[in-house]
């Protein structure tokens, strides 16, 4: 694991993967939510006049700055680099020489530390993704030397553990995101007001390719109601069990493109969910021990 993970992290980048979009400081949310809608991504770098990377801005920053009184018009008028600010997040830049387990010791983070920058001369050359490093690992995991920690069973880790945060299927999709953040958590459970059932799961993902005027109107839907129209696939949330392996586990996720995926026992009842974040951890530990 050690020696795998020692690797630069540019190995972990598809080839052919193209420059990143990015975005201007002076941009406005709105041009914001429009490129990140049509090039159907959450975040994208943001440059400062120099053409040098000041940070990186996705859905889950411009949803730090709106409140639901707050004058759409004025919102969506208002320059990314005041958004920067606001969010007081971290501007994490690697090189590609940078290690992949220092990578995964960044995107660890419990917050929405998901992707990192590679630069080249301050300039954003690409992204690295918690799923690229998965996808990565997965694809040696047959290899002599991850496989007893592909072979371990999920029940012999830390991983899936414990319950995420929830919100009812009646909670408005501006509440759910908002408490997803708070919390800072990555996804959260939805459930059915009545019964407590557990009837889909939200994360930023299911926000992604919505541009301004669907986000701003569907900010004020139920969160069960956006999920029907826009992420059907949310409303079927994906299994293991304890008894799985490591090796089941990166498959289910790096083979249906996951960020999260939940535990459920003999019963079928969900008991937890490991998420891209908690992976990150277990390749931490795994290394260490």
């Amino acid at each position: 694991m050690t020696a795998l993970l020692s690797q630069p992290v540019s190995n972990a980048v598809p080839a052919g993967r193209p420059a990143p979009t990015t975005l201007r400081g002076k941009d406005t949310i709105g041009t914001a939510l429009r490129v990140l809608s049509s090039a159907r991504i959450l975040s994208a770098p943001v440059l400062d006049d120099t053409g040098s990377c000041v940070g990186i801005v996705g859905y889950h920053n411009f949803i730090k700055s709106f409140g639901m009184d707050t004058d759409k018009s004025v919102f969506l008028a208002t320059p990314i680099e005041q958004v920067l600010v606001f969010s007081q997040e971290a501007n994490i830049q690697v090189q590609r020489s940078t290690t992949i387990l220092d990578c995964v010791a960044m995107l660890r983070s419990k917050a929405h530390v998901h992707r990192l920058i590679t630069v080249v001369s301050d300039a954003a050359n690409s992204i690295v993704s918690q799923s690229d490093i998965a996808r990565f690992v997965h694809d040696h995991l047959r290899t002599d030397a991850l496989r007893s920690f592909a072979q371990l069973r999920i029940a012999g880790t830390r991983l899936g553990k414990h319950m995420p945060k929830s919100v009812t299927s009646t909670e408005t999709l501006h509440g759910a995101l908002s408490t997803m953040i708070q919390e800072m958590v990555t996804c959260l459970a939805i459930l059915d007001p009545a019964s407590g059932a557990l009837v889909g799961n939200l994360s930023e993902s299911d926000i992604r390719g919505l541009g301004a005027d669907t986000f701003m109107a569907q900010l004020s839907e139920p969160v069960g109601q956006f999920l029907s129209e826009f992420s059907m696939r949310s409303l079927t949330p994906v299994f293991v069990t304890p008894h799985d392996t490591i090796m089941t586990l990166f498959e289910t996720v790096v083979g249906n493109r996951l960020h999260h995926v939940w535990v459920q026992d003999a019963d079928g009842k969900p008991t937890g969910v490991i998420t891209l974040t908690d992976i990150m951890n277990a390749l931490l530990e795994t290394k260490a021990s």
